[in-house]
């Protein structure tokens, strides 16, 4: 029986994520169709984030489902449904 060890990847060196001195950047968490997203600290609260950089749209329609990924997570932050999404 083997054991698969998890590695986190590494940040790119490419991705050129620039959050803000508040924040610490950790690892890449995955890349998709409308960019890439982190995880970092939010070095004030100390607590962990998922930062993602949206990348230039070509369409309207990328457009309009990420400002309803935007809506979604305000909404369960607000609620408090979902705690990963604040």
């Amino acid at each position: 029986m083997s054991v698969s060890s998890h590695t986190t990847p590494p940040i790119s060196s490419t991705a050129s994520c620039r959050p803000g001195d508040d924040y610490k950047l950790l690892h890449s968490l995955g890349e998709g169709a409308y960019g890439t997203v982190v995880a970092a600290l939010h070095k004030p609260s100390g607590r962990q984030v998922a930062i993602k950089k949206v990348l230039p749209f070509e369409h309207t329609l990328f457009c309009l489902r990420t400002l309803r990924e935007l809506k979604l997570l305000r909404f369960f932050s607000e609620t408090c449904v979902n705690e990963n999404a604040s």
